[in-house]
Order: C-alpha cells, then sequence, then structure tokens
C-alpha cells in the first residue's frame, strides 16, 4: 500500500504540479486507498471513515469545486454541486441495492457501499459521479468475468464492490473531465 501511495502521490504531482489539485487530489487518493484495501481484505466500508470523509468532503465542496466544476463563482454553487453528486451516487447504487432485496430478497451489495457511492458524489461533484460509477461497475465486472472463466470464483461468491469503486474514483479524480469529454465527444457535446 505505501508503494502505490508513493507512486500515486508522484503522479499526482507531475499531473497537477503545484496547485490546489495537488493537495486535494493527494487526500483523496489517499482516502480511497485505504477504503478499498480495507474492503478487499475483510469485506467492509467502515462508516468511521466514510461519515468523517463526507463531512470534511462537504466542508471542501464549500471552498474548493469538484473537479468538473465549469463555473465557480460562489461557495453555494460549489456546495450544492458535491451534495447534488452525493445523492445521484447514492440513489444510483440503491436502486440495483433496493431490487435485489424485492427481487431475491438478501443484499446483493452491501450498505457501505451506497454510503461511498454518496462519499464519491460529494468528492467528485454531481458532473463526475456517474462517470467514476460506471467506470467502477465496469472493473468489477471484467474482474468478474474473468474470475468466473478462470474458475477462482464461483457466481455466489462476493466481490468487494467497494475496492472498484476506490479504483474507479481514484481514475476519475486524474481524468474524470477527460473521460467525460471524450464520451460527450461522441454526441457533439
Amino acid at each position: 500500500m505505501e508503494f502505490a501511495t508513493g507512486l500515486l502521490f508522484a503522479f499526482a504531482y507531475i499531473t497537477f504540479g503545484l496547485t490546489l489539485r495537488l493537495p486535494l487530489t493527494l487526500v483523496y487518493t489517499s482516502l480511497f486507498l485505504v477504503i478499498g484495501i480495507i474492503d478487499l481484505e475483510y469485506g467492509l466500508i467502515l462508516d468511521k471513515i466514510t461519515f468523517p470523509a463526507a463531512v470534511t468532503a462537504i466542508l471542501i465542496g464549500f471552498f474548493v469545486p469538484p473537479p468538473a466544476l465549469i463555473q465557480f463563482q460562489s461557495p453555494w454553487i460549489g456546495l450544492v454541486n458535491s451534495l447534488t453528486g452525493a445523492v445521484i451516487g447514492a440513489v444510483f447504487i440503491l436502486i440495483p441495492y433496493l431490487l435485489a432485496l424485492v427481487i431475491y430478497k438478501k443484499e446483493a451489495m452491501g450498505q457501505g457501499d451506497i454510503k461511498m457511492a454518496a462519499l464519491i458524489g460529494l468528492v467528485v461533484g454531481a458532473r463526475l459521479v456517474l462517470v467514476s460509477l460506471l467506470i467502477g461497475a465496469l472493473l468489477g465486472g471484467l474482474v468478474a468475468v474473468s474470475l468466473l472463466m478462470l474458475k477462482a470464483k464461483g457466481r455466489k461468491d462476493p466481490l468487494p464492490f467497494g475496492s472498484f469503486l476506490a479504483v474507479s474514483t481514484i481514475i476519475t479524480l486524474f481524468y474524470g473531465t477527460e473521460i467525460l469529454d471524450w464520451y460527450l465527444g461522441w454526441y457533439g457535446f
């Protein structure tokens, strides 16, 4: 973990230089690395990490806009963008969670994933939260299919979705705006 953190810190410095995005990226990268590793090892996304991180992200969102916020005219716009991102993220994960409860009568993912999706929305904002969640779903799907094909896991074996969300959020912190612009460019936006 220390090696990965060091590499990401060096990459953040190379990418952002000595700008305001550098310390924010370092803090958020560290946070999501910790969440991802804990979920990978223990299958848990801890409230004692996500709740203080969410409060911190709200405060940061008030003073510093999320990365993809186009116009930042007042602190309230950044805060509203972060809170909107949190709602979008939570609802995006809450829907399959509830569908699994109704259809299969059991949880397909943990409630920590919902809280983590809200945290991701607070960190990256309304414009990039779906980018992060979709990248996480794609990564998780690719790994799941690979593990099934290699017979390393069965269909009913759990996978730590929070770990994929952590990786996708780190990718989004670095390249989210570019990924979204590339995608929207396909449709002429």
